[in-house]
């Protein structure tokens, strides 16, 4: 009997030690404005530094001033660098890692003294394992040096900070990879699976993957087996749409060679079918629609740009009662949360990486470390949203000019994810009205514009000679003129329109006669829902 009771024990204690915990990682940092490499050592007193729970921007808490050197297009806040620290004891496990959705920006992070990892990008998303760095039943130390100092460096309000949220993960020794589960659907019900693995054993461990409904029924299993990539069917699934969007949920276990089961990974995923066509639009499960979008950026406006969950949902919730169906995330990656919410929600997305490549828009921006990080940052972007079935397409930028680097970069995305068509506005060649010497490239799959003219309106009014208009005219093309265009075969989108920064907008009961009025063109994003900025009194 004690045999059986101890057997029985030490079963569970495997259990309780290998099984896979996900942890939000937010509350009781310290944070200090200032610099010295001290601050990431274990013993480094910061009794004095202040409490808070993340996302945190220390930028918002500062005085608006023209001698900022974030500049009016910055929001005029400060910049500088500052210290997060965190104690914690992270228990018992095999594995560990630390997950930031995003740290605004040149993030440097420290483990008990020792540098783990720098990011540039202030917008990417990125996971360390942590395993080498921690004292397992004891205190640890987490630093993270934020640098946004050098100014300007963005176009917009980005705030400074970890001003999205943090997870803490454990695992055993075999698990399933971070962002390691690539789910695809068909309407049909047709499911494939790929799995990437840490520490496989040889391929002795097994993988079973099971799908439920939004109700917990089991809809779908497959078998136990070694292969990294499994199929399924679901019979007569309840598709995804913007009116009715329902979820799925992927559980994928891990069993090791000694038959006990590692690993418990869950994805949520969709059925739903689209299509962009030239001839018949954007149909979404067989259903004809246009897209009626905005354009996102990533801050709450007067509350800053920490990531606050009630207050994007509020905005969302505020965008679908508008009508709106779209959002086009301007100018990078999103908050894994505002994915979610997609989801759930029903609005569908065009997910953008870049505001620049190598040409520089502000004096310290991207394009200093675009050579040595985009293709890492592109694809961390993909294998992080590729699951949601809110995302209807990749945008490779904006207005970042245009080259073979690009169609070497639509060929990456395309590996990571050969399901959703690509974008890049920047991409353009003749045009109908004769701009540029060539078609646009065929590494994007729509005929993307901004700001596109109706068929009757001018810059300058009256000012055609011989039925010519003047050259500076000839930059903005018309939008049916793009449409009515036979020499190309891709449908069109206008990614930017109806900015509007005074009074009236004039004009717009025009542009959708047009976009009603042919079936190539798909609709567009509103630049912006709201206007670019933080307001103030």
């Amino acid at each position: 009997m004690k045999r059986i009771a101890l057997s029985i024990f030490l079963f569970i204690l495997a259990l309780a030690i290998s099984a896979r915990e996900r942890k939000c990682f937010d509350e009781g940092w310290l944070f200090t404005l200032g610099d010295s490499l001290s601050m990431a050592t274990v013993g480094y007193d910061d009794s004095s530094w202040r409490r808070l729970d993340l996302p945190h921007d220390w930028a918002i808490e500062g005085d608006f001033s023209p001698s900022n050197p974030s500049g009016a297009g910055g929001g005029a806040l400060p910049g500088g660098i500052g210290w997060y620290r965190k104690h914690f004891n992270p228990g018992n496990a095999d594995r560990y890692f630390i997950e930031f959705d995003g740290v605004y920006m040149n993030s440097t992070v420290y483990i008990n003294g020792q540098k783990v990892g720098q990011r540039p990008y202030g917008y990417s998303s990125f996971v360390y394992e942590i395993t080498p760095y921690i004292k397992k039943n004891a205190q640890n130390v987490v630093a993270v040096r934020v640098d946004n100092s050098d100014q300007p460096n963005s176009r917009w309000y980005s705030g400074c900070g970890i001003y999205r949220h943090v997870w803490l993960t454990t695992t055993a020794q075999q698990c399933v990879a971070p962002w390691g589960v690539y789910v695809q659907t068909t309407a049909r019900g047709d499911v494939a699976i790929e799995t990437t693995l840490y520490d496989a054993s040889a391929g002795q461990s097994k993988i079973r993957h099971t799908i439920t409904d939004a109700t917990g029924r089991v809809v779908a299993t497959t078998k136990w087996s070694t292969p990294t990539v499994q199929k399924t069917k679901v019979r007569k699934p309840h598709l995804w749409s913007v009116d009715d969007p329902y979820l799925y949920v992927v559980k994928t276990e891990l069993m090791d060679a000694n038959g006990e089961i590692v690993d418990s990974y869950t994805t949520t995923t969709g059925f739903r079918s689209f299509v962009f066509d030239a001839k018949t639009g954007f149909s979404l499960n067989g259903k004809q629609m246009k897209i009626n979008g905005v354009c996102e950026h990533h801050d709450l406006g007067c509350l800053g740009a920490a990531f606050i969950d009630d207050a994007m949902h509020r905005k969302l919730v505020i965008l679908k009662e508008m009508g709106v169906n779209a959002i086009r995330c301007s100018h990078n990656p999103p908050a894994p949360e505002l994915l979610n919410m997609c989801d759930s929600m029903g609005l569908i997305v065009m997910d953008e990486s870049f505001d620049m490549w190598r040409r520089k828009k502000t004096q310290n921006d991207y394009a200093r470390f675009f050579d040595e990080w985009h293709e890492r940052d592109l694809a961390d972007l993909i294998k992080r949203d590729r699951n949601h079935p809110s995302v209807i397409m990749w945008s490779l930028g904006n207005e970042a000019g245009w080259g073979s680097n690009f169609a070497m970069t639509a060929s990456w995305t395309h590996e990571y994810d050969p399901t959703r068509p690509i974008h890049y506005e920047g991409a353009q060649g003749t045009g109908a009205e004769g701009w540029g010497k060539q078609g646009d490239p065929q590494y994007v799959d729509v005929i993307s514009r901004f700001y596109p003219r109706t068929q009757d309106e001018y810059l300058n009014p009256g000012v055609k000679d011989n039925n010519m208009e003047r050259p500076e005219n000839a930059r903005w093309e018309r939008l049916l003129s793009i449409a009515r265009d036979n020499t190309d075969h891709r449908p069109v989108l206008t990614s930017e329109y109806a900015h509007a920064m005074g009074n009236a907008l004039g004009n717009f009961e025009e542009y959708w006669d047009e976009i009603y009025s042919h079936p190539r063109i798909l609709g567009g994003f509103i630049w912006e829902w709201a206007d670019e900025g933080i307001f103030v009194e």
